[in-house]
């Protein structure tokens, strides 16, 4: 056994050893050192006499598995290339059907992305079944979903379809058709596909059984049902070993399936379990208040997580309304710098997006540099800078940029070339002068007339004089933003509730403010200068925080309603406590957890988990 391994605790000991020929299934907990776990399993298998090019790694990312082969190849000196199975699970299926293309009855393999996939979905449900635009995003939705599910025709005989139950399978199928037409598969196909030609065609599937020798899966608790049947298929004299941890089960949204995890016993009926319950990240102050929140979950293997790190600081804090709460939490984080802490080992963590503007508006008074990780500034994101377009054009109309914008948003059909016409029609004037003049003096016809007449009509029925929160209102429901967002989105709905977040964030931050002065202040707020400096604070939803640490944390926005998201108070309630679960344990030393007694100008109420973690004494004083 090499020197590393004597370093390891005797429970990631016990698991790099193990060769008992059961499927085995790691429950390891956050910060646990699970990835450092698996990649000396490996050493060790390869230490036994295994090939690298014969150990299926799966990772749920690309970035995790150049990681791995990179750990894994200055570990053992062996070339990266020999990693070939160490890779994700869409690409390693990938692999898996280009070489039996028979299968598919292709004589080769495109996958379209998420673009070509829109394209040709917009041809098929409005072309060829002449139904609205809006009904796209839906469709594409509920066509990814039931791939997923490993069922579809099941999973369409369940839902409630708009368009009709009977309508949108047909929609399925032409799609499906459309697609082998052009030697196409979609990203959803990738795994759908793979796991039929392992279930149908037994040459095939003892082909890969033999070719694996072992086989390995990181973050099992993000599986979904088909990623669960290839596995299974795969399997052969226990040699698979699925690693995670589903108290940080996060994706249910994505179509991920927890049973996988929790019922490991009905995938894999002689299988054994390890656990990996010292926590090698956070205080133990942090660890046992995090187990105290996850116990309330019923649906969840049993550990007990523990740390022999002493010295871990927690608080909690109802603040006033929602500024109040970003402006003390900068004052916490200048103490905090103050006493030698680094600003790239502090995080503010939110359930939704749009939290994090007064946030940015404190730190950038305060001069502290900070990132928004996994994301834009509150003032760079889509949906501000469309309604922003439109506020621009009532004090600057000779903002040509602000104009194009609003042309297409939403979608007008008026394109480059029409564009174009119009500006050369009166070259001394601006773009929405231009506009204006043709349709005045009628030089555009047909469509782009009465698109040119409804916008200038919706502009100049707006009293630019209210306050910009009440312009933006009224914006909104003319242009139909909301209907424009819903299918901008396709039917993801976690991306809709980020981006209608930040819309009510922008109308609520534009209340009482004239339009010039709120154009002006967003402008200075936005012309920043390029920082050198990599030492910021990092702010970011909860989501992006998965795999992350740093020494302070806060977690901010933890009102009912928010944290639990209100979407998710019934069926989605255990994720959403997984959740704040996987932001507690982001914490080395230090957490401050907080909400707002105000937000919006209504009362908010704390989150149900801060009962489930908090005295009523604790609750009282805070």
């Amino acid at each position: 056994m090499n020197t590393t391994n004597q370093k390891l605790s005797q429970a990631q000991q016990e698991i790099v050893r193990y060769m008992g020929g059961k499927p085995v299934l790691v429950a390891a907990g956050a910060g646990s050192g699970k990835t450092r776990t698996v990649i000396e399993k490996i050493i060790y298998l390869i230490q036994k006499g295994y090939s690298p090019h014969r150990i299926l790694a799966i990772t749920f990312t690309n970035k995790a598995a150049n990681e791995m082969k990179t750990r894994l190849g200055a570990r053992v000196s062996v070339p990266l290339f020999k990693f070939k199975w160490v890779r994700t699970f869409h690409s390693a299926c990938l692999l898996i059907l280009k070489d039996h293309l028979d299968f598919l009855k292709y004589s080769y393999i495109q996958v379209f992305d998420e673009s070509k996939k829109d394209a040709l979905l917009k041809e098929i449900v409005c072309d060829v079944f002449k139904l609205d635009k809006k009904y796209i995003g839906f469709v594409s939705g509920l066509i990814s979903e039931a791939k997923n599910s490993g069922n579809p025709k099941q999973t369409f005989s369940r839902k409630i379809v708009p368009v009709g139950e009977t309508r949108a399978y047909e929609i399925y199928n032409t799609y499906n058709a459309a697609l082998r037409k052009r030697n196409a598969v979609d990203f959803d196909d990738l795994l759908m596909l793979t796991r039929d030609l392992l279930a149908q065609d037994e040459k095939v599937r003892e082909q890969y059984r033999q070719l694996f020798q072992f086989i390995f899966v990181d973050e099992w608790q993000d599986s979904n049902t088909v990623q669960a049947d290839i596995i299974r298929l795969l399997e052969m004299n226990g040699n698979v070993m699925l690693v995670g941890d589903d108290w940080q089960s996060i994706y249910g949204f994505r179509g991920s399936n927890i049973k996988n995890f929790i019922e490991f016993d009905k995938l894999f009926a002689d299988g054994i379990v390890f656990k990996l319950e010292q926590n090698y990240r956070s205080a133990s102050e942090i660890v046992n208040l995090s187990n105290k929140l996850i116990q309330n979950n019923r649906f969840r293997t049993d550990k007990v997580c523990f740390s022999d790190i002493p010295g871990g600081l927690i608080s909690f804090k109802i603040y006033g309304d929602e500024r109040s709460e970003a402006a003390e939490v900068v004052n916490q984080i200048r103490k905090l710098f103050s006493d030698k802490t680094r600003l790239s080992e502090i995080a503010v963590l939110y359930r939704a997006s749009f939290l994090s503007l007064n946030f940015e508006k404190s730190l950038r008074s305060a001069g502290i540099p900070y990132q928004i990780v996994g994301g834009k500034g509150f003032f760079e994101r889509k949906e501000i800078l469309d309604l922003l377009a439109y506020l621009t054009l009532f004090v600057y109309p000779k903002d040509d940029e602000a104009f194009l914008r609003v042309l297409s948003v939403p979608r007008r059909g008026i394109g480059p070339k029409t564009i174009e016409k119009i500006r050369q029609s009166d070259r001394e004037e601006t773009l929405m002068t231009a506009a204006r003049n043709a349709v005045a003096e009628k030089k555009v016809k047909g469509a782009v007339f009465k698109e040119l007449s409804n916008l200038f009509q919706i502009l100049d029925s707006v009293d630019a004089v209210k306050d910009a929160g009440t312009v933006l209102t009224e914006i909104i429901k003319k242009i139909r933003y909301e209907e424009y967002l819903n299918d901008y989105c396709k039917g993801d709905k976690d991306e809709l509730l980020q981006r209608t977040g930040n819309v009510y964030e922008l109308v609520n931050t534009a209340k009482g403010q004239g339009l010039s002065s709120f154009l002006e202040d967003i402008a200075l707020f936005t012309d920043k200068e390029a920082e050198d400096n990599e030492d910021k604070i990092s702010l970011m939803t909860v989501h992006k925080s998965k795999g992350t640490e740093f020494k302070a944390v806060f977690m901010v926005g933890c009102e009912d309603g928010l944290f639990p998201h209100y979407r998710m108070m019934d069926e989605g309630l255990e994720e959403e406590r997984r959740l704040f679960y996987v932001g507690m344990t982001r914490a080395k030393i230090y957490l401050h957890i907080s909400c707002a007694g105000f937000r919006f100008y209504e009362p908010k109420r704390p989150s149900r988990f801060l009962h489930d973690i908090v005295s009523k004494e604790k609750a009282k004083t805070a």
